[in-house]
């Protein structure tokens, strides 16, 4: 039930701004301080985790994310919410591993760019040099 819960929490996040998502940052945030059970962390995770937001912390969330999933107690997980936490977790190293691969694709292309204007240059002044004689 509380699975459900926070899949629709997380659902309904997109439709909010930025300065709700800052209130709702700090409401959560306290919320999580009171009571760090498992519905809490999750939930503080999935917000962390709205993306394209001024809110957005994938460090924070894949914090608070792997400290649950490393206890090994499942008292310490009545909700059976470890394999929403698992999921969430693969998220973000999926996520990681594409903006590292995009990272690496968007440096390739600068480069390819910059040496792309270095031959136009080396050209635009031979071409300038054969017309001066």
């Amino acid at each position: 039930m509380q699975q459900r819960e926070l899949l629709v929490y997380a659902d309904g996040l997109g439709s909010y701004d930025n300065d709700r998502l800052e209130q709702e940052l700090h409401r959560v945030r306290r919320q999580f301080l009171a009571d760090p059970s498992a519905y809490h962390r999750l939930k503080l995770a999935l917000l962390l985790m709205t993306r394209g937001t001024s809110i957005t912390n994938d460090a924070a969330a894949r914090s608070l994310l792997s400290a649950y999933v490393r206890h090994d107690s499942d008292a310490e997980d009545p909700m059976a919410l470890r394999p929403l936490a698992q999921y969430l977790l693969l998220t973000l190293q999926s996520r990681n591993s594409v903006n590292n691969a995009l990272a690496t694709e968007r440096d390739k292309n600068a480069d390819l760019q910059e040496k792309i204007q270095k031959v136009t240059k080396v050209v635009g002044d031979s071409q300038a040099a054969g017309h001066a004689h």
